[in-house]
């Protein structure tokens, strides 16, 4: 199976992401969409080139939509390295690849 890794940022963001639908929507709906973001990175992981092409944010970065989110990442030799999860509103050209 491929190297699936989370970068801090990402790693970070599913965390906020867990923290704010808990608080919003409760703690069931947050392990259900966290579950949800873990397959996708997944599918990604399995299929890396699933995602668009997103270099106009920076060189060789893809993207998948996922619900509410989008989750940017690159291919590795090995496997995908994922940069950042954001959600509705967030503008990944104004977030740091």
């Amino acid at each position: 199976m491929p190297d699936l890794t989370l970068s801090c940022k990402a790693a970070s963001d599913l965390a906020d992401i867990a923290r704010f639908t808990t608080e919003r929507f409760g703690p069931a709906q947050a392990r259900s969409c966290r579950e949800a973001l873990l397959g996708a990175m997944q599918t990604i992981g399995a299929h890396p080139d699933i995602g668009s092409d997103q270099s106009h944010i920076a060189p060789g970065v893809r993207g998948l939509v996922h619900g509410a989110h989008a989750i940017y990442y690159r291919r590795k030799s090995d496997g995908v390295f994922v940069l950042h999860i954001l959600g509705p509103g967030q503008d990944p050209t104004r977030s740091r690849f």
